[in-house]
């Protein structure tokens, strides 16, 4: 059994009949997270990648720049702490928590301005292929994953945890620390969209969003502000978009959708 994943029985009631059966349960620990030797953050996430979920933390925050070079980090398995140096000299402060559980750490980003575009042959694939990265989710039915795409639609980073705030920064923190954090254009989230995902992944520099679920009122308000494209329940054919669909073409052709989205008149 890896880290990730604890066995257990338990009763199983099927087709009106009860059997015990061998599970497995998605585990979460405390992760303590030390930037220029200040206590930033005390996480609960699941096991593994633990300097990736540190770097994407930080950047998804606003604490260091999506396009700054890598720093230096160190895991600690003992104390269950990774040290990153980011540049030190302000307060490292999570805020409050949000209604998605992550920090929902400062309420503002930076609008973003990406002039790119996706087709949406590859959009329409984009929650099709992160459910089938998700080896965890395979063996307890209980992670999140966010997977993150390039400008041909290459699917180029996959991070599950129990929190889906941490997935992201875990997935951010990959593309971060490989360097490859400027070319991703899109990332696809297995559940709902909050504020602070809208908020984390604005920080990171990520444009276009993509659920197999809905987003909340105030994500969406917060991706219409910050210029983030942001699509709900994507299966296959089916594809909501709740504002900025210019970032989305067909056949290099803008979809001309129209009247603008916004709020119901009462």
């Amino acid at each position: 059994m890896s880290a990730e994943c604890t066995g257990w029985n338990i009763w199983s009631f099927r087709n009106g009949e009860w059997s015990v059966r061998a599970d497995r349960m998605v585990e979460e620990t405390p992760l303590r997270l030390v930037m220029a030797g200040q206590e930033a953050a005390v996480l609960m996430a699941t096991p593994g990648h633990e300097v990736e979920l540190a770097a994407g933390f930080a950047v998804t925050m606003g604490w260091v720049a999506p396009d700054a070079p890598p720093v230096p980090a160190k895991w600690d398995p003992g104390r269950a702490e990774v040290r990153l140096e980011v540049p030190g000299g302000r307060a490292f402060d999570p805020g409050i928590k949000a209604v998605g559980g992550g920090p929902l750490g400062p309420a503002e980003a930076q609008p973003l301005e990406a002039r790119y575009t996706l087709e949406l042959e590859q959009v329409l694939t984009f929650t099709e292929r992160l459910m089938a990265g998700q080896k965890t989710f395979e063996l307890t039915s209980a992670t999140h994953a966010v997977a993150l795409f390039d400008q041909e639609g290459g699917l180029k980073y996959l991070a599950e945890d129990a929190g889906r705030h941490n997935a992201l920064d875990k997935a951010v923190g990959m593309a971060w620390l490989d360097g490859g954090l400027p070319e991703i254009r899109a990332a696809a989230f297995s559940g709902r969209m909050s504020l602070e995902m809208v908020l984390k992944a604005a920080r990171a520099g990520l444009a276009v969003m993509v659920s197999v679920s809905a987003p909340s009122g105030p994500a969406v308000r917060s991706a219409m502000q910050l210029g983030v494209t942001l699509a709900g329940f994507a299966r296959k054919s089916d594809l909501n978009i709740y504002c900025h669909p210019g970032r989305i073409v067909n056949n290099a052709e803008p979809l001309g959708l129209t009247p603008r989205p916004g709020p119901l008149e009462n």
